[in-house]
């Protein structure tokens, strides 16, 4: 419908509205509940809510309820792809930090499946700095911002056979994820 909407999450709960409109309660799987911060990624036509360690959840229509996302049964990937903070989606993958050094990145055009050795990024593993932030830099590089360092994901496209990480900076680094700018 080409109609824009706002998703809210608060006070355990989530809505939808539109300008000068009354905000609409969203219906949640049974038995989920939400106790902590949330972050939402559109990812083709859903709405991803990430909530950290918890089930990432699924909105396919703004009209349905929140799912539980499932592994589909389409796409190469042995495992489901993990549950994360945030995420990133850029060249039609998903690309999930899920550890203080690792970005899962999902198979191309499938969300929901990745292949651990294959498609998971260390990013300058074993440091003493946390990965805070995967951020956009343009269409074919990504930034990975730790707490002391910076680095650089390029020719991110395709298969993922040409990526080339460099660091930028280890002089200083990002504290906050939503801070980041360009």
């Amino acid at each position: 419908t080409f109609q824009e909407y706002l998703v809210i999450a608060a006070g355990g709960a989530v809505y939808y509205t539109q300008p000068s409109n009354k905000p609409q309660a969203m219906t949640l799987p049974s038995g989920v509940t939400l106790s902590g911060r949330v972050e939402f990624t559109q990812a083709f036509d859903v709405l991803l809510m990430h909530r950290g360690d918890n089930a990432t959840l699924m909105l396919p229509r703004i009209t349905q309820p929140w799912q539980l996302v499932e592994q589909s049964s389409s796409g190469d990937g042995t495992e489901t792809i993990p549950n994360g903070t945030h995420s990133l989606f850029l060249q039609n993958r998903l690309f999930v930090p899920n550890d203080r050094d690792e970005i899962a990145v999902s198979d191309l055009n499938d969300y929901t499946r990745y292949v651990p050795v294959l498609q998971e990024f260390k990013i300058n593993q074993g440091s003493a700095d946390e990965l805070v932030a995967v951020v956009k830099f343009n269409d074919t590089t990504i930034m990975a911002l730790k707490g002391h360092s910076i680095y650089a994901i390029s020719n991110v496209y395709g298969n993922l056979s040409a990526l080339q990480m460099d660091e930028l900076t280890n002089l200083f680094g990002c504290v906050a994820r939503q801070s980041v700018a360009h």
